[in-house]
């Protein structure tokens, strides 16, 4: 477990009490700073002011006296007369004409901030259920952000996949390019996906996903073999992948070798990347889409990413065929075939339920029955589950993520961090697995610890640089969900109808009241 949550209960309180008073001058931004950012970045064109201005949040100051400002203030310069000299060399190299500034390397693409927003699109039709409300309680209690709601039409049959990558394309190409480093999740399979590990957990998973695939990239295309910088084989969006293809049409599908010798096949369920590339990508996807809309053909939704997947291995397959640039960029390079594709082939991101349920088992990793079975140290390392601001809620916060029934994929150790019921499983298993979820029968408090939790960041991970990057929610509102017209939608308002309650919460205490003012 990390060394902070070991502290004694004072000590951590006072610590946590400083961090807290830091972070709510340093966040984001605060109630009154501006008009709220989403709802204006979300209006039509004809609706807008002006654009709108992102304001990024700063590191947390240390110190607060004048010599402390002096010297940040120093260094900020020399920072900067530095980073001159830097671009100054790198022209002067670029002018020579030197294979490795025609090389476009990870490094050129990457995120230089270290304060940015981690937004969940979750997809669905425009009426709510119990079982998309369990995915917005899911994510509340676990602290993710308050997730964006894309709203599609499902009223004509063969044109809902379209509507949903449409719509979830529209949304990106609305937000202001002064987001493209944020990084997004979008979960593909809203109605029966549940969060049971920390954000913090599958961010840092996506990035050590993303940094394993850039070195074996590295060393696959070297700079020989350097093309123009959106060419350039690169690792940035992550995909869920599964071992049989959701195609019903065989010959759509497109085998992908695993590193240990297995094939998988990409899966919707979650794909993650900054918001500069998932916006291209599914500006694509909506073209490939329209396209087989117009050949009076029904779209399918994973036929469309694994057709733009299969662009890419072609093109990085040409590469090896053309290593010389010229050649290679005079060919091959007339359309955008590189989208920075990778699979999640572990399914650490992400695990989806299939009709055997081979290997899997809900575990508390504590239990000497599975001695073997070790709890994997970023779960281990991340906030405890029902770590809590207010301590009066009366939760057990003696018990750690090793006391805890967790899913697990007992043949591999992998613990995932989003569990979804796939297409081909039970539909039984929508109830029976969310009664198992480890959260049970405290949902309802740590639904209040989230709603009086103050806006701090909600992952702290390393980045690909060694540096720690901290993500915060881009929507201050607490508990419910947010449309893609900026529109905030309380729980209440959206999962309190009827007697859902009772299949969310599982008791008999009625519906859930927001307790915070």
């Amino acid at each position: 477990m990390n060394p902070f949550w070991q502290m004694p209960s004072a000590l951590r309180e006072t610590v946590q009490s400083l961090l807290q008073s830091l972070d709510r001058r340093d966040g984001p931004r605060q109630k009154d700073d501006e008009p709220d950012e989403d709802a204006i970045a979300l209006l039509e064109d004809s609706e807008r002011e002006a654009p709108p201005i992102q304001k990024q949040p700063l590191p947390p100051r240390v110190e607060k006296s004048t010599s402390r400002k002096n010297y940040i203030v120093v260094i900020g310069i020399a920072a900067l007369f530095i980073g001159l000299i830097a671009i100054f060399h790198s022209r002067s190299a670029s002018s020579q004409g030197t294979a490795a500034t025609e090389q476009a390397t990870f490094n050129d693409l990457k995120e230089t901030r270290y304060n940015d927003y981690f937004h969940v699109l979750i997809p669905g039709t425009s009426d709510s259920s119990a079982d998309f409300c369990k995915t917005i309680v899911s994510g509340a209690v676990l602290n993710y952000p308050t997730p964006w709601a894309i709203v599609y039409d499902t009223t004509n049959a063969t044109r809902t996949a379209f509507s949903k990558i449409e719509r979830v394309s529209a949304w990106m190409n609305r937000m202001p390019e002064q987001n493209d480093p944020d990084l997004v999740a979008v979960i593909g399979n809203a109605r029966s996906s549940w969060f049971q590990v920390r954000p913090e957990v599958l961010i840092q998973r996506y990035l050590d996903i993303r940094r394993k695939e850039e070195h074996r990239l590295d060393d696959l295309f070297p700079s020989t073999t350097a093309t123009r910088a959106q060419q350039y084989p690169k690792s940035r969006i992550v995909f869920s992948s599964e071992p049989v293809c959701a195609l019903e049409d065989s010959s759509q599908c497109l085998e992908v070798p695993a590193p240990d010798g297995s094939v998988q096949f990409l899966s919707t369920d979650i794909a993650i990347g900054p918001l500069r590339d998932l916006r291209e990508l599914w500006r694509q996807a909506t073209s490939v889409a329209n396209q087989t809309i117009l050949a009076n053909r029904v779209v399918h939704e994973h036929g469309v990413f694994t057709g733009l997947l299969r662009r890419q291995t072609a093109h990085r397959e040409s590469i090896d065929h053309f290593p010389s640039v010229s050649a290679a960029g005079n060919l091959h390079f007339n359309e955008r075939n590189e989208f920075g594709i990778t699979l999640d082939f572990h399914r650490e991101l992400s695990y989806a339920a299939d009709d055997k349920l081979e290997g899997v088992s809900w575990l508390e990793p504590s239990d000497e029955r599975f001695a073997l079975l070790k709890l994997p140290p970023d779960i281990a390392d991340s906030q405890p589950p029902f770590w809590s601001y207010n301590k009066s809620l009366e939760l057990p916060l003696e018990k750690n993520w090793s006391h805890v029934s967790l899913l697990t994929d007992v043949r591999s150790n992998v613990i995932p961090a989003v569990i979804h019921r796939g297409p081909r499983a039970a539909f039984n298993l929508t109830t029976s697995w969310w009664a198992q979820m480890w959260f049970h029968p405290h949902a309802r408090k740590l639904l209040d610890n989230f709603a009086a939790t103050p806006m701090d960041p909600i992952a702290l991970v390393t980045g690909e640089d060694g540096r720690s990057r901290r993500f915060w929610s881009p929507i201050r509102e607490r508990v419910g969900l947010k449309t893609a017209n900026g529109v905030f939608h309380e729980f209440d308002g959206i999962c309190g109808g009827g007697e859902d309650w009772r299949e969310i919460f599982l008791d008999d205490l009625g519906r859930w009241q927001d307790p915070s003012p």
